[in-house]
């Protein structure tokens, strides 16, 4: 049987492991979970929404520095690879809590150990937001050596430079752990680990997370940074992200956050509280269709503009 397991730690971001629950609890029959840093209630809230969800809350700290935080999700990711009821299953996906499964992935779901490349004009190698893994890889130490060489880059100031440096193939401490872990290069063909075979998939099917994705091809959505500011902190988005090249992943992530909170309303839980928590936060003038009206979009657009140009300002005048 498959498995998913998932990490999420802070209230900011549980509209999007609501959105996460809903749309890969509707296919896989049991999600692990493994929750950090969150309201007293949350983890009840959601174990009576998702029955079949397992919670565990392991005794974990984590940065206050963005480019540390995100490769610490490795931390979860261990204990859930070390929790026997995961063992026990023949294969877990391991996804972080900002995808969305939209179409069925069973050709993902064999194998030892399955990552998602990307391709040019892409810079990074390969995307960690959704990792396939067999038990005889958990029992084979690969999540355990994998979180090792993470933390050693995590705690080295000039690797982690590198790791989030836009100069270098990798984008985050976890994704360079693996790239180096693996000996990966683009041209990449047969890889192991050991004696477990190393198989690959497209990003564009199975981890679509570029700024336009193809909406007939993407199997699950990874929604990255600039659509996190527009959901969760009423940013418009910025540089090359268009509103209109997101908004089949926007609407998969509002349409099955919309579907949950009405059930966690139903189920009796406040109206006040399911806002404040587990809503999106989208910018203001925008509907939760995505629909917006012409004279807003061009406020929306020219609020940006005096920000950036606000912002240029401030700094050359040494203010920022």
């Amino acid at each position: 049987m498959t498995a998913v397991a998932v990490a999420s730690y802070g209230d900011k971001y549980l509209p999007m492991l609501l959105s996460f629950l809903e749309s890969w609890g509707a296919v896989f029959p049991k999600i692990y979970l493994a929750l950090g840093d969150t309201s007293e209630g949350v983890t009840e809230e959601l174990a009576g929404l998702y029955p079949r969800l397992r919670i565990i809350q392991p005794p974990i700290s984590f940065s206050r520095r963005e480019e540390i935080r995100i490769s610490q999700k490795m931390r979860l990711w261990l204990a859930l690879a070390d929790h026997p009821e995961v063992r026990d299953h023949a294969f877990t996906v391991f996804a972080d809590a900002d995808t969305i499964l939209v179409k069925e992935i069973a050709e993902f779901c064999h194998g030892d150990v399955v990552l998602t490349l990307r391709t040019p004009p892409s810079q990074f190698i390969l995307n960690t937001g959704v990792v396939g893994l067999s038990s005889k890889a958990l029992a084979a130490g690969f999540v355990h050596e994998w979180a090792k060489r993470n933390e050693a880059i995590l705690g080295d100031p000039a690797a982690l430079a590198v790791a989030t440096s836009r100069e270098y193939p990798y984008g985050g401490g976890d994704q360079m752990a693996l790239v180096q872990m693996l000996g990966l290069v683009r041209s990449s063909t047969a890889l192991h680990f050991g004696d477990l075979q190393v198989r690959t998939v497209p990003c564009a099917e199975f981890n679509a997370c570029e700024n336009r994705i193809d909406p007939s091809k993407a199997r699950v959505i990874h929604q990255k940074a600039s659509l996190h500011k527009f959901l969760l902190e009423r940013r418009p988005l910025m540089g090359s992200r268009k509103l209109q090249d997101s908004l089949f992943q926007l609407r998969a992530a509002i349409e099955a956050n919309e579907t949950a909170t009405a059930r966690m309303i139903s189920t009796g839980i406040a109206p006040e509280r399911v806002d404040k928590l587990y809503r999106f936060r989208l910018p203001r003038g925008i509907r939760g269709d995505l629909s917006i009206p012409s004279p807003i979009m061009a406020l929306h657009r020219s609020k940006a503009a005096g920000r950036r140009l606000a912002g240029a300002v401030l700094r050359r005048a040494g203010l920022r």
